[in-house]
């Protein structure tokens, strides 16, 4: 129902079947992933980041890695995580943290609607 192609990744959700798909193509791996909403408890965006001292004294902060986060309702069963930006894979974000922050939202919405 939902999805987008972004670089070098695409991520779709069907809203029926209540599945998300993400497909991934880094260092000429094919990474290729799929979470059932209805095992989902929540979804969130980690933010991997740390802070450089600038010449002039000031600070900047550096995303190193972006991920998506699937927190399941079973305690016992691992999360599952897709890797939107990793800095050394790619030299610089171009849009995937604005990406991230929609798809988290649109899951979130969709996992509240089903309850």
């Amino acid at each position: 129902h939902k999805h987008e192609i972004f670089g070098n990744f695409a991520i779709g959700m069907d809203e029926t079947k209540n599945f998300v798909f993400f497909h991934k193509l880094a260092n000429d791996e094919v990474i290729e992933q799929s979470v059932d909403l209805g095992e989902i408890q929540s979804c969130k965006v980690i933010n991997t980041s740390r802070m450089l001292k600038s010449r002039d004294g000031g600070s900047q902060k550096v995303i190193d890695r972006l991920q998506l986060s699937f927190i399941p309702l079973t305690k016992t069963k691992p999360g599952i995580k897709m890797e939107f930006f990793n800095s050394e894979v790619s030299i610089r974000l171009n849009g995937e943290l604005q990406l991230i922050e929609k798809w988290s939202k649109l899951i979130n919405d969709h996992l509240n609607h089903m309850k």
